[in-house]
């Protein structure tokens, strides 16, 4: 076990339970003494089909989860942008080219550049996520089942020996005949305070829904059918921890139903996906115009006089006019001239990755959430960011048909992106093996998880 906890965060919840039949083996006596940290209970098998008992390992949460490298209380990349805007409307200082992204990082908690390795970058982040999962909440009275703060670091298996007052169904809420009058509002802060399961479920579904969008594009039916399937899978992973979102409010024998498969429900979900162009949107405006941003390697388009714009933007893409083809990859590379590197897209690319999931109890990142899902770094997402950047540049090209960027052109361009990024990739040259090399190289020196990371340690120390 302490191999295995070397091994980082995903070896850890994969190796957290031990076989209580092997303890023959190990010369341990038939009645194991449970160490301190662990606790028995039992799990079914796929290999033998049966029930049996097995040690579980209790991680301990943190008690500042705040500490994390970028602070999950402050403007979220779900909404805040690099536009000089702050949240509230007010006009930031042009000078202080990141005071938006200041609130987004813990400066404090980040150790000096010449410092950066690359496990220890990763170790950084890794080390100061909070472990809420699987431990009781802090204002669980001793001897209650277990609650979880979330269900996605949560091994799926049966837990129920473990929460012995666990049902297979959940219970109405009791309330006030005013609260019962008012009905049920299918919002996440209502949830939370009257369904707290049903709360945890939607909170999970919802970051499922994030990481699909990152992994998988935002193509529209898809993701449509993704957030019923993201909803089903919480559902019945909380039933199975003995934690059923609840059933609704009851009042005086009468009951109102909490349906967590209502349209308005799944749109709490499916709202992921109009975050997701939103941030992108905002985000990508003072990248590709302000001269703010030149220290972000950002395009500042309005440094240029008029006439030097569109030439400026045929040499980056390609591009002649608003509607013709980008040939040119240009605009996406590094002083060095590596394809995709460039800091405005690792900028971005960074903050959807890893940056806490806005407004999850867990305050992790997607990367943390589903870790196997980001051994490669993912195409679609790279394809996004190339995808708007490339939309701006046809703004500036006389009458352009980009009067709002919607959803449907962002994901009309990202196909032809993400064409132009797979065909970059392939053959045997020089920039396709590198290329290849770093988004399949997630760990260590020349891993993109490294590089991300260090785009931050170089704006902010």
């Amino acid at each position: 076990m302490l191999f295995a906890q070397m091994l980082g965060s995903e070896a850890i919840y994969e190796a957290v339970y031990a076989d209580l039949r092997h303890g023959e083996h190990m010369g341990v006596p038939g009645q194991l003494a449970i160490p301190t940290g662990w606790r028995m209970v039992c799990m079914y098998t796929d290999n033998d089909l049966i029930t049996r008992p097995v040690l579980q390992k209790v991680t301990e949460a943190v008690s500042q989860p705040e500490s994390s490298v970028f602070h999950s209380g402050g403007a979220s990349f779900d909404g805040a942008s690099f536009d000089g805007t702050s949240l509230d409307g007010t006009s930031l200082d042009d000078n202080d080219f990141l005071s938006v992204l200041n609130d987004w990082v813990d400066i404090s908690s980040i150790p000096a550049a010449d410092s950066v390795t690359p496990v220890s970058t990763e170790a950084a982040l890794l080390s100061q996520a909070s472990d809420d999962e699987g431990v009781p909440l802090s204002n669980q009275a001793a001897g209650t089942p277990t609650r979880f703060a979330t269900f996605l670091l949560t091994p799926l298996l049966n837990v129920r020996s473990g929460n012995s007052a666990s049902t297979a169904s959940g219970a109405y809420t009791i309330c006030s005949p005013a609260v019962f009058e008012e009905g049920i509002t299918y919002e996440i802060d209502f949830l939370k305070t009257h369904f707290p399961s049903a709360h945890v479920c939607i909170q999970d579904a919802k970051a499922l829904a994030k990481n699909y969008l990152t992994t998988n594009g935002i193509d529209a039916d898809s993701f449509a059918a993704y957030c019923l399937q993201a909803i089903e899978e919480i559902v019945t992973v909380a039933k199975n921890a003995g934690q059923p979102p609840e059933l609704g409010f009851q009042c005086s024998g009468n009951t109102k139903k909490l349906d967590l498969y209502d349209r308005k429900a799944i749109k709490m979900i499916s709202s992921e996906r109009n975050k997701f162009k939103k941030a992108l949107k905002d985000n990508s405006l003072a990248l590709v115009e302000c001269s703010s941003k030149l220290r972000l390697e950002g395009f500042a388009l309005n440094t240029k006089r008029p006439d030097e714009i569109i030439p400026h933007i045929t040499s980056l893409t390609g591009l002649t006019a608003w509607n013709s083809m980008v040939s040119s990859l240009t605009f996406t590379c590094d002083p060095h001239g590596n394809l995709y590197r460039g800091k405005a897209i690792l900028i971005l690319l960074a903050y959807r990755i890893l940056k806490p999931v806005h407004n999850h109890d867990s305050k992790r990142s997607t990367l943390e959430l589903f870790p196997e899902q980001y051994e490669h770094l993912p195409e679609h997402s790279i394809a996004l960011v190339c995808a708007m950047f490339v939309i701006r540049f046809r703004q500036r090209f006389p009458g352009h048909k980009f009067p709002n960027i919607s959803a449907c052109a962002l994901q009309k361009e990202a196909c032809y992106q993400l064409v132009l990024l797979r065909k970059a990739r392939q053959g045997a040259s020089d920039l396709a093996i590198k290329l290849n090399q770093w988004i399949t190289t997630r760990h260590g020196k020349g891993g993109w998880e490294n590089e991300l990371l260090s785009e931050f340690y170089e704006v902010f120390c």
